[in-house]
């Protein structure tokens, strides 16, 4: 019981850092210098980088509901968007359902309307959808660049439980409820405009671009121009991760912090570039975040390979995977989110400001959980922990 309730405490501590949002304050170069910096040179002046992608995956975070363009044939300039998006209501204020990294989506919206190069980006077919009965959280926005070229930025993880559980439900199902929205939302957008598409997103968005991508007809496949994962999980099924490489080769672009997490779970291609951290001190909850990424003129900053604890954690959930059946990761993932229903909460931010009420229906659940289930999660805390040393050995012999 110690040990399952000490995972909790880890799990706690994660969602606390994510709630965290303040605007960081960097010496080095980050993706709001970008904006400054190659704000004034357009498209064909300066070719669409991994730094646009990564701030237009980013944009897909905001809440763009009461703009309409989520309405059939509505759209607006990045400019017009965010003159009507500040002006509706004191936005910096965040609601305690927003996404989990508004604050700094926000002030980079802001500073990137006023620029020739993001101004006059034409925003629409905005979705957004949860469901806590389905687990499911999707959201997406497409960004014209031009007539001819268009990108598809899907969500990542909000601020919601239903979001978070549809998270780890990518370890026990071959397809999720968000993954066949994307799938639906891309085959759309083919068919709505003409020309090239790129698709991207950061965290569980990326593995959204990744898993349309793949899931799309040969005509939508063959009009794709790349694809942007930005830290995002890999996938349940190991085929579906090899056949990214051979319908797409290159045109897949992954990167991950030097000490990523979130991008080292599940099965996933191992063509993905490391980039360096603006503060080496921070922990690995903060180096999910992009804007803590160094940058470089108009690249992030490479490093040359990740870090040990990285390693740790891809050869940990590759050992997990095999040691654990579907029903018994489904069931223990069931019993952590079953608790956080029956307290009440709903939100990331819940779970955060209220861990003593988490806690104590947690231990609740599991002290009227039959023998068999707390069996069950005795020995999965305890093969967790038992694999991640075995594998932190591993990476200590190797050095």
């Amino acid at each position: 019981m110690k040990k399952f309730l000490s995972l909790m405490l880890l799990i706690l501590m994660a969602v606390s850092v994510f709630a965290a949002d303040q605007i960081i304050k960097d010496v080095e170069p980050s993706l709001f210098d970008y904006v400054i910096w190659r704000g004034d040179l357009t498209f064909d002046q300066v070719p669409f980088n991994e730094l646009d992608s990564a701030i237009l995956s980013m944009f897909a975070y905001l809440d763009f509901g009461d703009l309409d363009i989520s309405q059939a044939g509505k759209s607006l300039s990045l400019k017009e968007a965010a003159n009507r998006f500040f002006a509706a209501e004191s936005r910096y204020d965040a609601p305690d359902n927003a996404m989990l990294i508004p604050q700094h989506c926000l002030y980079m919206f802001e500073q990137a309307a006023k620029t020739a190069r993001f101004g006059s980006i034409e925003l629409h077919d905005y979705s957004t959808y949860v469901d806590a009965k389905t687990q499911t959280q999707f959201g997406a926005v497409t960004f014209s660049l031009s007539k001819n070229r268009h990108y598809v930025a899907f969500r990542g993880t909000d601020n919601t439980i239903a979001g978070w559980k549809e998270d780890l439900n990518l370890a026990v199902k071959q397809e999720v409820p968000a993954q066949k929205r994307a799938t639906a939302y891309l085959a759309k957008i083919a068919e709505k405009c003409s020309g090239k598409l790129i698709i991207g997103g950061h965290s569980k968005g990326g593995n959204l671009a990744l898993y349309s991508a793949v899931k799309a007809g040969k005509a939508t496949r063959e009009r794709i121009e790349s694809i942007w994962n930005f830290d995002g999980p890999g996938f349940l099924d190991k085929e579906l991760a090899k056949s990214l490489d051979t319908k797409f080769g290159s045109k897949v672009h992954t990167f991950v912090p030097e000490t990523s997490v979130v991008g080292m779970m599940l099965n996933r291609t191992d063509d993905y570039i490391p980039v360096a951290n603006l503060d080496k001190k921070s922990n690995f909850f903060d180096q999910h975040n992009l804007f803590t990424w160094k940058i470089e003129s108009c690249k992030f900053a490479q490093v040359g390979h990740v870090s040990s604890t990285s390693n740790v954690v891809y050869a940990s959930t590759q050992t997990l995977m095999q040691d654990f059946t579907v029903d018994q990761t489904t069931q223990f993932i069931n019993i952590i989110f079953d608790a956080a229903d029956k307290a009440g909460l709903r939100t990331v931010s819940d779970l955060s400001s209220q861990p003593i009420k988490f806690a104590s229906s947690l231990a609740s659940s599991y002290n009227s959980a039959d023998k068999q289930t707390q069996q069950l999660c005795k020995f999965m805390v305890s093969s967790m922990l038992s694999s991640a040393n075995a594998a932190s050995k591993s990476q200590k012999q190797k050095k």
